[in-house]
């Protein structure tokens, strides 16, 4: 346990500046791009990568928002970027018209830079891989460049990603529905795992990992624990990775869960929303910009593994809560804003 509890102020350390509280709150207003799915905020504080995820048609991006003011800058795809630079893994970065992101992780190399990892379900089934430089003043936009890739194991979906500290990643899979099946007989259905990548290892399942829907997934920095969302069972799953084995809890919560994401306190916060998996589907598919499906954040204790803390939301479809500052950002896969609530409505036992 003390072992555990040291990982999670190496958590802390690594979430500095976006830490729940971290500077007071600005007055929340929502940010205005569409489909913000996943949401990776970057060093300091004042930069947030946002992943606008496509519609039933159509291609996404990514984009950087800048938290002091709420501007958004799109980084990727970039019409100026040639797409010249290849690798032996992947070729080219993805063509900017089929580019369709997903679950984001960032790790950090450097202050205010590091690695984002981006699931792409657009042109190949992939993790793509990107270096993010900061701007030259703490105005400036990050600059991103791609670098590489790594393809899914054949015939599987992804999800979410999560990265550590020796560089393995760990996603959750399930197998892909466009190969035929019905999307809501999969989401209501489909079992799936945890695959764990790393560059010199290649793809490998985690054993004992197997979960309906598995959807958002956070590590510990030495990857000794997961966390991992079981969307359609409402559950939340810890999986501890051990040389005898994996063992596992299972958490309940009373709404669809969806990303989590760790926040600087060594808690996490975990978003998703309500109604039954027909209604998250439909919405999904729907060709409306926005639907109505009632949200919530939970903060999670994962050394008691409980949850301290949920509320509703006014946010529809949410799909991630991240820390920012004083507060926290909501992204959702159907709709046209970020929500932004103030910290301190995360706290307590009944979320004041």
């Amino acid at each position: 346990m003390i072992r555990f509890r040291a990982a999670l102020t190496a958590l802390a350390l690594l979430a500095a500046g976006t830490a729940i509280g971290a500077r007071p709150a600005p007055t929340p207003a929502g940010i205005s791009i569409r489909n913000a799915e996943d949401l990776a905020p970057l060093p300091g504080g004042r930069w947030v990568i946002a992943s606008s995820m496509a519609g039933p048609s159509g291609s996404g991006a990514l984009y950087a928002v800048d938290a002091a003011t709420g501007r958004s800058v799109r980084l990727y795809p970039d019409s100026r970027d040639p797409r010249e630079h290849e690798t032996p893994a992947c070729g080219r970065g993805v063509e900017p018209s089929a580019f369709a992101p997903h679950g984001l992780a960032f790790w950090p190399v450097s202050r205010g830079g590091g690695t984002l990892y981006v699931v792409n379900h657009g042109e190949r089934e992939s993790i793509e891989i990107f270096t993010i430089l900061p701007g030259r003043t703490p105005a400036s936009p990050p600059y991103i460049r791609w670098e590489d890739c790594t393809r899914a194991p054949k015939e599987q979906m992804q999800n979410s990603v999560a990265v550590t500290a020796g560089g393995t990643l760990y996603v959750t899979l399930t197998p892909d529905y466009r190969q035929g099946s019905d999307l809501e007989d999969h989401a209501e259905n489909a079992v799936g795992a945890v695959w764990s990548w790393h560059p010199t290892r290649g793809w490998r399942p985690v054993p004992g990992s197997e979960m309906a829907g598995p959807n958002g997934i956070v590590a510990t920095p030495d990857g000794r624990r997961l966390y991992v969302s079981s969307w359609p069972k409402r559950e939340i799953v810890e999986l501890t990775l051990g040389p005898d084995g994996t063992s596992r809890r299972t958490l309940d919560v009373d709404f669809l869960p969806d990303n989590l994401r760790w926040a600087g306190d060594g808690t996490i916060l975990a978003a998703g929303h309500r109604g039954a998996v027909s209604d998250v589907v439909d919405c999904y598919m729907s060709a409306k910009g926005d639907c109505a499906l009632p949200s919530t954040v939970a903060v999670i204790d994962p050394v008691a593994f409980r949850v301290r803390c949920a509320r509703p939301v006014a946010a529809s479809f949410a799909t991630v809560a991240a820390p920012v500052g004083g507060e926290v950002w909501i992204g959702t896969a159907r709709g046209s804003r970020i929500t932004r609530i103030a910290a301190t409505t995360v706290k307590g036992p009944r979320c004041g």
